[in-house]
């Protein structure tokens, strides 16, 4: 399958696979941001991508920068119907002012296929497994 994808700002690079077989391409920053602990900003990554109709575009955290410099990625869903400059929403989670380079991988897409899904009100939803209700570290910690 191909897709679109358009520089907004040219010197951007494009979107990549670092590996062959890796499942998503890693997304730039398109300018330089500072920061501060706690602090969230929006980046632009200085281009656009046309998802196929049935597809959405799950955007999530690069590990390296999750763990080395606690940057989170937060609202990671970009749905078929965008058609403008994708922006990472990012939050410092560290206790130290983050630099967020330009040009620097920021983030990933995953491109993924959706199911057709029709909501339909019941009184009561069933339980079909043995967990029904379970959550939250009901399973314990081992």
């Amino acid at each position: 399958m191909k897709m679109h994808v358009e520089r907004i700002r040219k010197e951007v690079p494009l979107p990549y696979k670092q590996h062959e077989h890796d499942a998503a391409f890693d997304l730039f920053s398109a300018e330089e941001v500072h920061l501060e602990p706690g602090e969230r900003a929006r980046i632009c990554t200085g281009i656009r991508m046309g998802i196929p109709q049935g597809h959405v575009g799950l955007i999530s955290d690069r590990s390296g920068i999750a763990w080395k410099q606690g940057l989170t990625v937060l609202a990671g869903v970009i749905d078929s119907g965008y058609t403008g400059e994708w922006m990472i929403v990012i939050l410092n989670t560290s206790d130290e002012e983050q630099v967020i380079a330009k040009h620097m991988r920021i983030a990933q897409v995953l491109i993924l296929a959706i199911a057709a899904i029709e909501l339909v009100e019941v009184e009561h939803v069933a339980a079909t497994s043995k967990r029904a209700e379970k959550g939250f570290g009901s399973s314990g910690l081992q």
